[in-house]
């Protein structure tokens, strides 16, 4: 996606990944809610859990992550690597969700003034 766009990582950059969960998410009603959250083995949407995945953001410099699914990483994890356990725990990387309309919402009156 960064080749895509020209968009080249800097360090200390944060890494926002947006799947677009959080607005069907909405739409589920509330029993279709309770009964997502009820599910004794939910898959989750997110980011490949990998050593690839891992040395990217290594090698780019990133000091957060952050995406707007239910996970930061695609669960239950398929391989042996867990995202959670080298960004939080081996490198006190942050990780965090947010509501892409919100972000786009701050950002678009920061542009504006």
């Amino acid at each position: 996606m960064c080749e895509i766009h020209n968009i080249v990582p800097q360090k200390g950059d944060m890494l926002f990944i947006r799947t677009g969960c959080i607005p069907e998410w909405d739409t589920f009603t509330e029993q279709q809610k309770q009964s997502y959250a009820a599910n004794k083995s939910p898959e989750h949407a997110g980011v490949e859990a990998s050593l690839e995945t891992l040395e990217w953001i290594w090698d780019s410099g990133i000091v957060a992550v952050a995406g707007d699914a239910i996970s930061w990483e695609v669960f239950p994890t398929p391989g042996e690597v867990s995202m959670h356990e080298y960004l939080l725990a081996g490198w006190g990387c942050p990780i965090g969700m947010f509501q892409y309309p919100l972000l786009f919402y701050l950002y678009m009156e920061q542009v504006s003034l």
